[in-house]
């Protein structure tokens, strides 16, 4: 096991965790505890101080060189004080999972979904290490409970649906509240993006910021009120991939679709801004609209649940054919530097990035911007755009390109949103270009994205968060498990009305 503690232990964590003490205690706290961890697994290299120290000071160095929104959440005071304070903890040797999570921490805080750090060697981004001993369960979070949303062992002794009371004698929302603060796949606030993707992923988690062993002990209330303790063995990597890539072919569908519902309304799913190469967007896009117009249907729904973004042009596109009048769609683009950054030998960029740093303008307040991206330009509406009610379909998964869309079509009034907020802040993200650098020591890999996007949206509103739709929707387990689209199903209600 790694970090196995007695929960009063654990209930100190939470409690500095929940009344935001400052970063220096937060990290001395998580390091005592590390440095304390019994049957530290051997395969895990262990680094010397002045190794951990050097690649912590290219760590702090890439995110401040590099990163346009590192203090776009995070005061620079407090962000320099975290950084200070984790430095200074950097006097003793540390397995490379103790630093990870170290880092994880302040990569965290950015709160920016498109920043991340890496473990070297790894199969999967979100199950870094432990991965012959991960938690059977995959939970799902809903009005501050965990309902068990699936199995990943035909041993497993949970029904679905059951609430998970506790794992391993600690109660659950204590161990929620010690992983949350890793959780790094969102902008700004948004901690419901944060649950969902935890619930998502956290097999990996467990193990990676908590403990990993071969049985787990699970009590769990059953929808009768029945409280059961039992224990189950831990699964391996491969058979939390077989289950999901199994689920994900019952569900899958194309990337780009439309439907008609009931000749009432018209269904467009675009679960993807860059499709597969067999499936081209600016001629589905066209052909679809034509379609619609056919149909002479009145009413669209647009679905961009659990679209995770890619090309930014085709969020802009897809507006244009959804409103009549010009519109702006980026309202800036800023980036830190035109220099040769310092850490270049530890960093990959681009191939063109030396000619791409010519092009970026002064700014006043000593930052730089670029001009060239088409989604500054004024968009001009496609011929014969829908002009008729419009609704879009968002969840805690929209992200990226998919956030910006929905920023851009909320600030303009154009659509009525259901489902839930989005995972991109509305007012914009830090994304575009990237820079990857690569630790020395610990091989840890940094991304960091290099331009940090301003929509063209009323910055007044949904301040530091995503999209909050007007009707709120959430799913249950027995929903999400039964395929009963209750979010569809309640827009069309809402369409018949």
């Amino acid at each position: 096991m790694f970090l196995h503690k007695p929960v009063s232990v654990l209930v100190c964590l939470w409690a500095f965790l929940l009344f935001a003490t400052p970063a220096s205690a937060q990290f001395r706290f998580f390091s005592k505890v590390f440095s304390k961890t019994k049957n530290k697994p051997k395969p895990i290299p262990t680094y010397k101080p002045e190794q951990l120290r050097e690649d912590f000071a290219i760590f702090r160095k890439s995110l401040e060189e590099a990163h346009p929104g590192l203090y776009r959440y995070t005061s620079v005071k407090t962000f320099n004080a975290r950084f200070d304070s984790v430095s200074a903890t950097l006097n003793r040797p540390m397995t490379e999972q103790e630093f990870y999570a170290g880092l994880q921490l302040l990569v965290s805080q950015i709160r920016c979904g498109h920043t991340k750090l890496i473990a070297p060697k790894r199969e999967q981004e979100m199950y870094p290490y432990f991965t012959d001993q991960l938690f059977p369960l995959e939970p799902y979070f809903s009005d501050g409970k965990a309902y068990v949303l699936n199995t990943f062992s035909d041993s497993v002794k949970v029904p679905l649906n059951a609430e998970i009371i506790a794992i391993n004698g600690q109660k659950t929302d204590k161990v929620v509240q010690m992983l949350l603060p890793f959780v790094s796949a969102a902008d700004g606030l948004n901690t419901a993006s944060r649950y969902l993707h935890l619930g998502d992923n956290f097999s990996g988690y467990y193990a990676a910021f908590i403990e990993a062993k071969p049985s787990n002990e699970i009590t769990f209330r059953t929808s009768e009120g029945k409280t059961k303790t039992v224990q189950i063995p831990a699964v391996k990597l491969e058979q939390i991939k077989q289950i999901k890539q199994r689920e994900a072919a019952f569900k899958k569908l194309p990337e780009l679709s439309l439907n008609f519902e009931e000749k009432t309304a018209a269904v467009l799913t675009v679960s993807t801004f860059a499709p597969a190469k067999t499936q081209d967007f600016e001629q589905f896009l066209e052909d679809a609209f034509e379609r619609i117009k056919g149909s002479e249907v009145k009413n669209l729904i647009i679905d961009l649940r659990d679209n995770t973004g890619e090309n930014s042009e085709n969020g802009a596109l897809l507006y244009r054919y959804l409103t009549d009048k010009p519109f702006k769609y980026y309202r800036l683009i800023k980036t830190n530097t035109n220099k040769r950054f310092t850490f270049m030998k530890y960093a990959h960029v681009p191939w063109y990035f030396a000619f791409y740093r010519r092009l970026l303008k002064t700014e006043t307040d000593g930052t730089f911007k670029y001009v060239y991206h088409d989604n500054l330009k004024e968009q001009k509406p496609q011929p014969n755009p829908f002009t008729g009610n419009l609704y879009v379909l968002i969840n805690g998964r929209t992200f990226g390109t998919a956030g910006e869309f929905a920023a851009v079509a909320f600030s303009n009034k154009r659509a009525t949103f259901i489902g839930q907020k989005t995972a991109g802040a509305y007012q914009g993200n830090n994304s575009g270009k990237f820079v990857h650098v690569k630790l020395p020591n610990s091989k840890l890999e940094l991304d960091i994205p290099l331009w940090a996007v301003y929509l063209a949206v009323d910055e007044k509103q949904n301040l530091n968060h995503g999209v909050i739709p007007q009707h709120i929707i959430n799913p249950t387990t027995q929903e999400l498990q039964t395929g009963h689209d209750s979010e569809l199903k309640f827009t069309l209600d809402l369409i018949r009305k």
